[in-house]
């Protein structure tokens, strides 16, 4: 990250001082921050219970913030008149809409998720004329006091505020946090001047980070063109998944064993590592496939060693005539298919017979060998400038563990 001369750091502070002010800090600014409790900033509205099945991205009078989206897609901060936020179907709307309607700068909290990420939270902003609710499985907050826009998006995403939650956070299989529980968090701030740079300083990245997601968009984009036209060829094998390669279930670990860093990294549902541990239990280039929430369907190749959690299926090749890479290539391409294999509306699944009888279309070894030679190519382009994210993601993520308290 470039050095930036307004920034000063306040390590060597007093005890006091050092409590209410951030290790990073614009130089402009020596006041102490001032902290509330819950309550005393915020006012908890009611969301709705709509599920997934519930919702469009065509039309309709009212949007929806959904946990899902708020845990995945969502950034800190929502712009509710973009396409990216479903609309509650008529019918549904007209039938069981009771819930509050929400404003911008109003926050909503996801209070399930399959890990720790319980508790992230999106801004809402740009609502003009528009009607939004919060959904299911979230806490919807009114701010009682004025806040720089943005601010607050950033503040509850941060590790100050969301360690705060960790104690609260409840369950194993699935972690939640309740409104009761929720209030008993305090909320740390600075003058408005100051939380409006703050808030200006990260959106400045949060448009790098926009750019690039949009060139590895690009690439994707590419990648799924040329994956059309090589896997299009009628010249195949058409085979049940369980004739390539066994499914195998992992195994689960408490939420609380898991460290930040590690030797081997927890795949457990998500897109994403969960965790870190000490062992492994899954061998380097393996398919693995989500088995359950959000992502489920998500297909990845993990060319490392890595422990398999509960919600993760992985592929281990027994067709002498299929080749790994070449696999995985045609199960990313046609993901949106394995992910319509799911069952369930709160926390959705796929069972494991119906992976083992999704079809895939198997061409001679030479011509997998040809496929995955050029799709390689094209994909090691695309993971240079998604390293280039990650550069910036990492950041970001320290900016935010060192600009809040």
């Amino acid at each position: 990250m470039e050095k930036n001369e307004n920034i000063v750091t306040n390590a060597n502070k007093s005890g006091h001082e050092k409590r209410n002010i951030p290790t990073l800090r614009f130089k402009e600014f020596t006041t102490l921050w001032e902290q509330k409790s819950f309550d005393e900033v915020f006012c908890i509205l009611t969301n709705n219970t709509f599920s997934r099945a519930e919702l469009n991205y065509n039309s309709g009078v009212c949007k929806n913030v959904h946990y899902g989206d708020v845990l995945i897609r969502f950034p800190a901060h929502i712009d509710i008149s973009s396409s990216d936020v479903p609309y509650i179907n008529d019918q549904s709307f007209n039938l069981k809409l009771n819930c509050s309607l929400l404003q911008s700068g109003d926050i909503v909290i996801a209070d399930t998720a399959e890990d720790f990420t319980v508790g992230k939270a999106t801004e809402i902003e740009n609502k003009k004329n528009m009607k939004v609710s919060a959904g299911l499985h979230t806490i919807p907050c009114r701010p009682k006091i004025k806040f720089s826009p943005r601010y607050l998006g950033y503040y509850i995403n941060s590790p100050a505020y969301h360690n705060q939650l960790i104690p609260f956070i409840q369950g194993i299989k699935v972690s939640s946090i309740s409104k009761t529980l929720i209030r008993k968090t305090f909320i740390s701030f600075p003058s408005i001047f100051e939380q409006s740079k703050i808030a200006t300083f990260l959106s400045c990245l949060d448009k790098k980070i926009e750019v690039q997601n949009k060139i590895i968009s690009m690439y994707e984009t590419l990648i799924k063109g040329l994956c059309d036209l090589l896997l299009s060829n009628t010249n195949t094998v058409i085979l049940p998944l369980k004739s390539i390669a066994t499914i195998n279930k992992g195994q689960q670990i408490n939420g609380l064993a898991l460290a930040k860093t590690g030797e081997y990294y927890y795949l457990n549902g998500g897109i994403s590592p969960s965790g870190y541990v000490q062992e492994y239990n899954t061998s380097e280039n393996t398919i693995s496939i989500s088995e359950g929430g959000n992502s489920c369907g998500f297909v990845a190749y993990n060319t490392q060693k890595f422990w398999s959690g509960g919600h993760c299926y992985t592929l281990k090749i027994i067709n002498t005539k299929c080749r790994s890479k070449f696999l995985y290539f045609y199960l990313k391409h046609r993901e949106k298919d394995i992910m319509q294999l799911r069952v369930g509306s709160g926390l959705p699944n796929i069972q494991k017979r119906s992976l083992e009888n999704f079809a895939v279309a198997l061409p001679s070894v030479e011509k997998q060998c040809y496929i995955e030679h050029i799709l390689e190519c094209i994909t090691a382009k695309k993971e240079i400038e998604t390293d280039l994210l990650g550069q910036f993601q990492s950041q970001k993520k320290f900016l935010l563990s060192k600009m809040f308290i």
